[in-house]
Protein backbone atom coordinates (compact mmCIF):
# COMPACT_ATOMS: atom_id res chain seq x y z
CA UNK A 1 0.00 0.00 0.00
CA UNK A 2 2.86 2.58 1.11
CA UNK A 3 4.61 1.88 -2.65
CA UNK A 4 1.51 1.99 -4.45
CA UNK A 5 0.02 4.57 -2.86
CA UNK A 6 2.85 6.77 -1.36
CA UNK A 7 5.54 6.44 -3.56
CA UNK A 8 3.94 5.45 -7.20
CA UNK A 9 1.45 8.67 -7.61
CA UNK A 10 4.25 11.03 -6.77
CA UNK A 11 6.92 9.44 -8.41
CA UNK A 12 5.17 9.39 -11.49
CA UNK A 13 4.48 13.24 -11.22
CA UNK A 14 8.48 13.97 -10.33
CA UNK A 15 10.08 12.08 -13.30
CA UNK A 16 7.03 12.96 -15.88
CA UNK A 17 8.88 16.04 -17.26
CA UNK A 18 12.24 14.19 -17.86
CA UNK A 19 10.57 10.92 -19.29
CA UNK A 20 7.32 11.57 -20.51
CA UNK A 21 5.38 8.24 -20.95
CA UNK A 22 8.33 5.65 -20.53
CA UNK A 23 6.30 4.42 -17.35
CA UNK A 24 3.94 3.27 -19.98
CA UNK A 25 6.08 2.08 -22.50
CA UNK A 26 8.49 0.30 -20.02
CA UNK A 27 7.49 0.07 -16.94
CA UNK A 28 3.69 -0.54 -16.44
CA UNK A 29 2.79 -4.12 -15.78
CA UNK A 30 -0.59 -3.13 -17.36
CA UNK A 31 0.90 -2.93 -20.85
CA UNK A 32 2.88 -5.75 -20.09
CA UNK A 33 0.09 -7.45 -19.96
CA UNK A 34 -2.27 -6.01 -22.79
CA UNK A 35 1.38 -7.48 -24.66
CA UNK A 36 0.86 -10.79 -23.89
CA UNK A 37 -2.82 -11.04 -24.67
CA UNK A 38 -1.54 -9.37 -28.37
CA UNK A 39 1.05 -12.32 -28.63
CA UNK A 40 -1.75 -14.85 -27.63
CA UNK A 41 -4.19 -14.25 -30.12
CA UNK A 42 -4.43 -11.20 -33.60
CA UNK A 43 -7.31 -9.14 -32.41
CA UNK A 44 -9.52 -6.70 -34.66
CA UNK A 45 -8.14 -3.50 -35.61
CA UNK A 46 -9.81 -0.31 -33.87
CA UNK A 47 -10.09 3.20 -34.67
CA UNK A 48 -8.37 4.78 -31.24
CA UNK A 49 -9.36 7.89 -32.37
CA UNK A 50 -12.69 7.69 -31.76
CA UNK A 51 -12.59 6.02 -28.45
CA UNK A 52 -10.46 8.46 -26.89
CA UNK A 53 -12.52 10.26 -25.24
CA UNK A 54 -13.33 7.09 -23.30
CA UNK A 55 -10.11 7.48 -20.79
CA UNK A 56 -11.27 11.14 -19.60
CA UNK A 57 -14.26 9.95 -18.47
CA UNK A 58 -12.79 6.99 -17.03
CA UNK A 59 -10.55 8.93 -15.09
CA UNK A 60 -12.99 11.30 -12.67
CA UNK A 61 -15.55 7.35 -12.50
CA UNK A 62 -12.18 6.04 -11.10
CA UNK A 63 -11.33 9.14 -8.73
CA UNK A 64 -15.08 8.78 -7.78
CA UNK A 65 -14.91 5.06 -6.88
CA UNK A 66 -11.54 5.70 -5.33
CA UNK A 67 -12.67 8.04 -2.94
CA UNK A 68 -16.38 6.36 -1.73
CA UNK A 69 -14.32 3.30 -1.36
CA UNK A 70 -11.67 4.44 0.74
CA UNK A 71 -9.63 2.13 -1.86
CA UNK A 72 -5.99 4.38 -0.37
CA UNK A 73 -7.18 2.67 3.30
CA UNK A 74 -8.10 -0.72 1.91
CA UNK A 75 -5.67 -3.85 0.71
CA UNK A 76 -8.43 -5.87 -0.10
CA UNK A 77 -10.44 -2.84 -2.68
CA UNK A 78 -6.71 -1.97 -3.65
CA UNK A 79 -5.96 -6.36 -4.72
CA UNK A 80 -9.64 -6.29 -6.66
CA UNK A 81 -9.44 -3.25 -8.46
CA UNK A 82 -5.92 -4.19 -9.84
CA UNK A 83 -6.89 -7.91 -10.26
CA UNK A 84 -9.92 -6.46 -12.04
CA UNK A 85 -8.00 -3.44 -14.47
CA UNK A 86 -5.66 -6.79 -14.93
CA UNK A 87 -8.01 -9.25 -16.45
CA UNK A 88 -9.40 -6.33 -18.62
CA UNK A 89 -6.04 -5.67 -19.85
CA UNK A 90 -5.38 -8.87 -21.12
CA UNK A 91 -8.74 -9.45 -22.24
CA UNK A 92 -8.38 -6.21 -24.92
CA UNK A 93 -5.34 -7.73 -25.60
CA UNK A 94 -6.92 -10.63 -26.98
CA UNK A 95 -9.61 -8.64 -28.41
CA UNK A 96 -7.89 -5.67 -30.26
CA UNK A 97 -4.07 -5.24 -31.67
CA UNK A 98 -1.85 -3.61 -30.06
CA UNK A 99 -1.97 -1.29 -27.15
CA UNK A 100 -5.84 -0.83 -27.31
CA UNK A 101 -6.12 -0.74 -23.26
CA UNK A 102 -3.60 1.94 -22.76
CA UNK A 103 -4.74 4.20 -25.36
CA UNK A 104 -8.93 4.03 -25.12
CA UNK A 105 -9.57 2.86 -21.32
CA UNK A 106 -6.27 3.66 -19.14
CA UNK A 107 -7.27 6.59 -17.07
CA UNK A 108 -3.28 6.76 -15.78
CA UNK A 109 -2.52 6.44 -19.52
CA UNK A 110 -4.86 9.71 -20.14
CA UNK A 111 -3.32 12.18 -17.52
CA UNK A 112 0.35 10.85 -18.15
CA UNK A 113 -0.45 11.54 -22.08
CA UNK A 114 -1.91 14.86 -21.58
CA UNK A 115 1.15 16.22 -19.30
CA UNK A 116 3.68 14.39 -21.04
CA UNK A 117 2.99 17.44 -23.79
CA UNK A 118 5.35 19.38 -21.19
CA UNK A 119 8.47 16.85 -21.11
CA UNK A 120 11.71 18.17 -22.14
CA UNK A 121 12.02 14.00 -24.35
CA UNK A 122 10.36 12.95 -27.17
CA UNK A 123 10.65 10.53 -30.04
CA UNK A 124 11.56 12.93 -33.05
CA UNK A 125 12.07 11.77 -36.48
CA UNK A 126 14.21 13.66 -39.54
CA UNK A 127 11.06 14.44 -42.19
CA UNK A 128 13.36 14.83 -45.16
CA UNK A 129 15.14 11.19 -44.82
CA UNK A 130 10.90 9.70 -43.77
CA UNK A 131 9.59 11.58 -46.91
CA UNK A 132 12.20 9.46 -49.08
CA UNK A 133 11.92 6.10 -47.38
CA UNK A 134 9.65 3.58 -49.77
CA UNK A 135 9.13 0.66 -47.02
CA UNK A 136 8.18 2.66 -43.83
CA UNK A 137 9.49 -0.17 -41.60
CA UNK A 138 8.19 1.82 -38.88
CA UNK A 139 5.06 1.58 -39.66
CA UNK A 140 4.76 -1.83 -41.11
CA UNK A 141 7.13 -3.60 -38.54
CA UNK A 142 10.74 -4.92 -39.05
CA UNK A 143 13.00 -5.95 -35.96
CA UNK A 144 10.25 -5.37 -33.58
CA UNK A 145 6.31 -4.68 -33.85
CA UNK A 146 5.03 -1.46 -35.17
CA UNK A 147 4.22 1.44 -33.01
CA UNK A 148 1.59 0.26 -30.29
CA UNK A 149 -0.51 3.19 -30.48
CA UNK A 150 -0.72 3.50 -34.03
CA UNK A 151 1.27 6.96 -34.13
CA UNK A 152 2.53 7.81 -37.97
CA UNK A 153 6.07 7.84 -37.09
CA UNK A 154 7.16 9.92 -40.34
CA UNK A 155 5.40 12.63 -39.24
CA UNK A 156 5.43 12.25 -35.26
CA UNK A 157 5.81 15.60 -33.64
CA UNK A 158 4.24 15.12 -30.63
CA UNK A 159 4.59 12.74 -27.03
CA UNK A 160 0.49 12.81 -26.18
CA UNK A 161 0.26 9.76 -27.68
CA UNK A 162 4.05 7.84 -27.57
CA UNK A 163 4.86 5.36 -25.18
CA UNK A 164 8.86 5.67 -25.70
CA UNK A 165 8.38 2.30 -26.37
CA UNK A 166 11.50 3.00 -28.69
CA UNK A 167 9.72 0.35 -31.28
CA UNK A 168 9.93 3.07 -33.90
CA UNK A 169 13.94 3.58 -33.03
CA UNK A 170 15.10 0.34 -33.69
CA UNK A 171 12.70 -0.87 -36.79
CA UNK A 172 14.00 1.99 -38.47
CA UNK A 173 17.47 1.73 -40.74
CA UNK A 174 17.83 5.29 -41.59
CA UNK A 175 18.81 6.38 -38.18
CA UNK A 176 15.48 8.83 -38.35
CA UNK A 177 13.60 8.33 -35.54
CA UNK A 178 15.71 9.60 -32.56
CA UNK A 179 14.87 10.21 -28.74
CA UNK A 180 15.80 13.47 -28.59
CA UNK A 181 15.61 16.85 -26.08
CA UNK A 182 12.45 19.06 -26.64
CA UNK A 183 10.76 22.27 -25.56
CA UNK A 184 8.26 21.73 -23.35
CA UNK A 185 5.99 24.35 -25.18
CA UNK A 186 6.94 23.87 -28.47
CA UNK A 187 3.21 21.54 -28.56
CA UNK A 188 1.54 23.91 -26.85
CA UNK A 189 2.25 27.05 -29.32
CA UNK A 190 1.74 25.19 -32.00
CA UNK A 191 -1.40 23.65 -31.47
CA UNK A 192 -0.17 19.91 -32.57
CA UNK A 193 -2.95 17.84 -32.68
CA UNK A 194 -5.09 19.65 -30.19
CA UNK A 195 -8.32 18.05 -29.43
CA UNK A 196 -11.92 19.15 -27.75
CA UNK A 197 -11.82 16.31 -25.58
CA UNK A 198 -8.27 16.88 -23.97
CA UNK A 199 -8.81 20.69 -23.96
CA UNK A 200 -12.01 20.39 -21.49
CA UNK A 201 -10.00 17.38 -19.78
CA UNK A 202 -7.60 19.67 -19.03
CA UNK A 203 -10.35 22.33 -17.28
CA UNK A 204 -11.97 19.46 -15.65
CA UNK A 205 -8.52 18.65 -14.22
CA UNK A 206 -8.48 22.32 -12.79
CA UNK A 207 -11.81 22.67 -11.34
CA UNK A 208 -10.62 18.79 -9.54
CA UNK A 209 -7.38 20.37 -7.87
CA UNK A 210 -10.10 22.57 -5.99
CA UNK A 211 -12.16 19.95 -4.51
CA UNK A 212 -9.14 18.62 -2.44
CA UNK A 213 -8.85 21.44 -0.48
CA UNK A 214 -10.72 22.43 2.71
CA UNK A 215 -11.77 26.31 1.44
CA UNK A 216 -12.51 24.48 -2.04
CA UNK A 217 -14.87 22.03 -0.89
CA UNK A 218 -16.74 24.31 1.97
CA UNK A 219 -17.44 26.77 -1.01
CA UNK A 220 -18.89 23.85 -3.40
CA UNK A 221 -20.96 22.95 -0.41
CA UNK A 222 -22.51 26.09 -0.05
CA UNK A 223 -24.72 25.02 -3.33
CA UNK A 224 -25.01 21.71 -2.62
CA UNK A 225 -28.30 19.77 -2.61
CA UNK A 226 -28.77 19.12 0.81
CA UNK A 227 -26.93 15.53 0.22
CA UNK A 228 -24.97 13.51 2.33
CA UNK A 229 -22.25 10.53 2.49
CA UNK A 230 -20.48 9.49 -1.07
CA UNK A 231 -23.90 11.48 -2.78
CA UNK A 232 -22.15 14.72 -1.06
CA UNK A 233 -18.85 14.27 -2.15
CA UNK A 234 -19.64 13.33 -5.80
CA UNK A 235 -21.66 16.83 -6.09
CA UNK A 236 -18.75 18.51 -4.85
CA UNK A 237 -16.76 17.27 -8.07
CA UNK A 238 -19.70 17.39 -10.21
CA UNK A 239 -20.46 21.51 -9.35
CA UNK A 240 -16.51 21.97 -9.43
CA UNK A 241 -16.22 20.72 -13.25
CA UNK A 242 -19.24 22.59 -14.09
CA UNK A 243 -18.83 25.83 -12.50
CA UNK A 244 -15.20 25.83 -14.54
CA UNK A 245 -16.82 24.62 -17.83
CA UNK A 246 -18.92 28.17 -17.72
CA UNK A 247 -16.50 30.08 -16.70
CA UNK A 248 -14.07 28.92 -19.19
CA UNK A 249 -17.07 28.61 -21.67
CA UNK A 250 -17.78 32.64 -21.58
CA UNK A 251 -13.71 33.74 -21.07
CA UNK A 252 -13.52 31.16 -24.70
CA UNK A 253 -16.39 33.74 -25.65
CA UNK A 254 -14.90 36.65 -25.11
CA UNK A 255 -11.67 35.89 -26.51
CA UNK A 256 -13.29 34.71 -29.78
CA UNK A 257 -14.65 37.85 -30.24
CA UNK A 258 -11.55 39.64 -30.07
CA UNK A 259 -9.21 37.43 -31.80
CA UNK A 260 -11.80 36.86 -34.87
CA UNK A 261 -12.03 33.16 -34.95
CA UNK A 262 -14.59 30.44 -34.57
CA UNK A 263 -15.62 30.03 -30.77
CA UNK A 264 -15.14 26.09 -31.45
CA UNK A 265 -11.74 26.27 -32.74
CA UNK A 266 -10.97 28.29 -29.53
CA UNK A 267 -12.40 26.23 -27.44
CA UNK A 268 -10.18 23.04 -28.46
CA UNK A 269 -7.01 25.42 -28.61
CA UNK A 270 -7.77 27.80 -25.31
CA UNK A 271 -7.68 24.92 -22.83
CA UNK A 272 -4.09 24.19 -23.52
CA UNK A 273 -2.66 27.20 -21.99
CA UNK A 274 -4.44 25.72 -18.63
CA UNK A 275 -2.04 22.87 -19.16
CA UNK A 276 1.44 24.48 -17.18
CA UNK A 277 -0.79 25.48 -14.31
CA UNK A 278 -2.97 22.41 -14.18
CA UNK A 279 0.59 20.37 -14.02
CA UNK A 280 1.99 22.65 -11.01
CA UNK A 281 -1.19 22.19 -9.01
CA UNK A 282 -1.29 18.40 -9.56
CA UNK A 283 1.99 18.32 -8.94
CA UNK A 284 1.97 20.73 -5.24
CA UNK A 285 -0.92 18.41 -4.29
CA UNK A 286 -0.20 15.17 -5.09
CA UNK A 287 3.63 15.14 -4.29
CA UNK A 288 3.81 17.53 -1.17
CA UNK A 289 0.65 16.12 -0.49
CA UNK A 290 1.48 12.43 -0.35
CA UNK A 291 5.16 12.22 0.68
CA UNK A 292 5.03 15.47 3.23
CA UNK A 293 3.92 13.15 6.20
CA UNK A 294 7.15 11.18 5.67
CA UNK A 295 9.65 13.20 4.82
CA UNK A 296 9.01 15.60 7.66
CA UNK A 297 9.95 18.44 5.74
CA UNK A 298 10.67 22.29 7.63
CA UNK A 299 7.20 23.92 7.29
CA UNK A 300 8.95 27.75 6.35
CA UNK A 301 10.50 25.16 3.47
CA UNK A 302 7.76 23.54 2.57
CA UNK A 303 5.34 26.88 2.25
CA UNK A 304 8.29 28.11 0.30
CA UNK A 305 7.80 25.06 -2.17
CA UNK A 306 3.85 25.14 -2.52
CA UNK A 307 4.14 29.03 -3.14
CA UNK A 308 6.99 28.95 -5.71
CA UNK A 309 5.24 25.85 -7.47
CA UNK A 310 2.39 27.59 -7.89
CA UNK A 311 3.48 30.72 -9.15
CA UNK A 312 5.90 28.75 -11.58
CA UNK A 313 2.58 27.22 -12.91
CA UNK A 314 0.83 30.64 -13.35
CA UNK A 315 3.55 32.28 -15.26
CA UNK A 316 4.42 28.97 -17.34
CA UNK A 317 0.77 29.26 -18.57
CA UNK A 318 0.72 33.01 -19.36
CA UNK A 319 4.37 32.03 -21.59
CA UNK A 320 2.11 29.93 -23.47
CA UNK A 321 -0.68 31.93 -23.61
CA UNK A 322 2.00 34.84 -25.10
CA UNK A 323 3.30 32.79 -27.74
CA UNK A 324 0.10 31.87 -29.27
CA UNK A 325 -1.47 35.30 -29.43
CA UNK A 326 -0.61 37.77 -32.18
CA UNK A 327 -1.31 40.90 -30.21
CA UNK A 328 -2.01 41.41 -26.18
CA UNK A 329 -5.66 42.67 -26.06
CA UNK A 330 -5.54 38.38 -27.64
CA UNK A 331 -4.31 37.39 -24.41
CA UNK A 332 -6.33 39.39 -21.45
CA UNK A 333 -9.59 37.54 -21.10
CA UNK A 334 -7.83 34.14 -20.77
CA UNK A 335 -4.61 36.21 -18.65
CA UNK A 336 -7.23 37.77 -16.50
CA UNK A 337 -8.98 33.69 -16.11
CA UNK A 338 -4.92 32.59 -15.23
CA UNK A 339 -3.80 35.08 -12.33
CA UNK A 340 -7.14 35.03 -10.70
CA UNK A 341 -7.01 31.26 -10.79
CA UNK A 342 -3.05 31.44 -9.80
CA UNK A 343 -4.18 34.21 -7.36
CA UNK A 344 -6.92 32.40 -5.76
CA UNK A 345 -4.68 29.22 -5.15
CA UNK A 346 -1.98 31.49 -3.30
CA UNK A 347 -4.32 33.64 -1.20
CA UNK A 348 -7.42 31.18 -0.51
CA UNK A 349 -6.62 27.31 -1.74
CA UNK A 350 -3.24 26.08 -0.36
CA UNK A 351 -3.69 24.54 3.27
CA UNK A 352 -2.20 25.97 6.12
CA UNK A 353 0.15 23.66 8.72
CA UNK A 354 -2.17 23.79 11.79
CA UNK A 355 1.01 25.96 13.79
CA UNK A 356 -1.62 28.60 15.43
CA UNK A 357 -4.76 28.59 16.89
CA UNK A 358 -7.58 26.74 14.66
CA UNK A 359 -11.11 29.09 13.00
CA UNK A 360 -13.26 26.81 15.51
CA UNK A 361 -11.98 26.05 18.85
CA UNK A 362 -13.39 23.53 21.45
CA UNK A 363 -12.47 23.68 25.24
CA UNK A 364 -12.92 20.22 26.90
CA UNK A 365 -14.77 19.37 29.72
CA UNK A 366 -14.07 16.39 30.95
CA UNK A 367 -16.06 13.40 30.50
CA UNK A 368 -18.39 15.42 28.31
CA UNK A 369 -19.02 14.18 24.73
CA UNK A 370 -18.03 16.52 22.20
CA UNK A 371 -19.39 16.20 18.16
CA UNK A 372 -17.11 16.52 15.82
CA UNK A 373 -17.67 16.58 12.29
CA UNK A 374 -15.45 15.00 9.58
CA UNK A 375 -15.21 16.06 6.10
CA UNK A 376 -13.59 16.67 3.01
CA UNK A 377 -11.55 18.09 3.86
CA UNK A 378 -11.34 19.08 7.65
CA UNK A 379 -12.34 18.34 10.99
CA UNK A 380 -14.61 20.81 13.23
CA UNK A 381 -14.12 21.62 15.47
CA UNK A 382 -10.15 21.59 14.60
CA UNK A 383 -9.12 23.07 17.66
CA UNK A 384 -9.01 21.45 20.94
CA UNK A 385 -7.70 22.59 24.11
CA UNK A 386 -7.76 19.87 27.41
CA UNK A 387 -6.13 19.96 30.61
CA UNK A 388 -3.73 16.84 31.50
CA UNK A 389 -5.67 14.00 33.24
CA UNK A 390 -9.17 15.02 31.24
CA UNK A 391 -10.99 12.20 29.57
CA UNK A 392 -12.13 13.33 26.37
CA UNK A 393 -14.81 11.69 24.28
CA UNK A 394 -15.39 12.55 20.72
CA UNK A 395 -18.53 11.41 18.49
CA UNK A 396 -17.04 11.74 15.56
CA UNK A 397 -19.94 11.82 12.28
CA UNK A 398 -18.32 11.68 9.15
CA UNK A 399 -19.94 13.42 6.17
CA UNK A 400 -19.07 12.27 2.96
CA UNK A 401 -16.65 9.47 2.35
CA UNK A 402 -14.40 7.20 3.81
CA UNK A 403 -11.71 9.00 6.26
CA UNK A 404 -9.51 8.57 8.76
CA UNK A 405 -8.78 10.24 12.28
CA UNK A 406 -5.34 9.33 13.90
CA UNK A 407 -3.94 10.87 16.96
CA UNK A 408 -0.58 9.45 16.70
CA UNK A 409 0.94 9.94 20.46
CA UNK A 410 -2.59 8.31 22.12
CA UNK A 411 -2.37 5.56 19.31
CA UNK A 412 -5.80 6.36 18.20
CA UNK A 413 -5.88 5.30 14.40
CA UNK A 414 -9.77 4.45 13.09
CA UNK A 415 -11.24 4.54 10.25
CA UNK A 416 -14.64 6.48 9.59
CA UNK A 417 -16.65 5.53 6.67
CA UNK A 418 -19.29 7.14 4.38
CA UNK A 419 -21.87 8.68 6.78
CA UNK A 420 -20.89 6.66 10.15
CA UNK A 421 -20.72 8.00 13.95
CA UNK A 422 -17.47 7.11 15.78
CA UNK A 423 -16.92 7.09 19.45
CA UNK A 424 -13.14 7.51 20.63
CA UNK A 425 -12.11 7.91 23.88
CA UNK A 426 -8.88 8.51 25.54
CA UNK A 427 -7.18 10.50 28.80
CA UNK A 428 -5.23 13.33 27.66
CA UNK A 429 -2.21 12.32 29.90
CA UNK A 430 0.83 14.05 28.44
CA UNK A 431 1.18 17.97 28.28
CA UNK A 432 1.94 19.12 24.66
CA UNK A 433 0.50 20.24 21.29
CA UNK A 434 -0.57 17.11 19.54
CA UNK A 435 -2.01 16.98 15.51
CA UNK A 436 -4.86 14.82 15.19
CA UNK A 437 -5.49 14.31 10.98
CA UNK A 438 -6.70 11.94 8.45
CA UNK A 439 -4.19 9.46 7.07
CA UNK A 440 -5.40 9.02 3.57
CA UNK A 441 -2.71 10.13 1.25
CA UNK A 442 -3.03 13.66 0.72
CA UNK A 443 -5.75 14.45 2.85
CA UNK A 444 -4.16 15.83 5.77
CA UNK A 445 -1.73 18.13 3.65
CA UNK A 446 -5.19 19.12 1.92
CA UNK A 447 -6.42 20.46 5.23
CA UNK A 448 -7.62 17.53 6.82
CA UNK A 449 -5.48 17.90 10.45
CA UNK A 450 -6.45 19.82 13.60
CA UNK A 451 -4.85 20.31 17.01
CA UNK A 452 -5.50 19.12 20.19
CA UNK A 453 -3.52 21.34 23.06
CA UNK A 454 -3.37 19.92 26.36
CA UNK A 455 -1.84 21.97 29.37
Amino acid sequence: MFIVWTLWWPMLYITLLFSARAWCGFLCPLSLVNQYGNKLRKGKTINFVKWEFIAYILFFLVIIFEQVSGMFLSTQITLIVFIFLFLLAFIMGLLFQRHSFCNIVCPIGAILGIFSRLSFIGVRVKKKICRTCRDKPCLGGGKVEPCPLYNYIPELDTNQNCLLCTNCIKNCPYDSANLQFVSPTEELTRSVKFKLAESLFIIALLAFTTTLTTAGTKFYRILNLGLTGNLLRVSDLVIAILLFFIIYYIITFISSKINGKQFKDNLKDDGYVYLPLTFAILSYTIIIGFLNPWLNVNQSLLSIIKYSVILLGGLWSLDVLHERAKKYIEMLPHAILIIGIALLWLFMLIPQAPDGMGEDIYQVVSGEIIKMDAFSMGFSPSTLMAKKGDKIILEIINKDITHAFDIDVFNIHEILKPGEVKMVEFVADTKGVFQFYCQVPGHSEAGMNGKLMIT
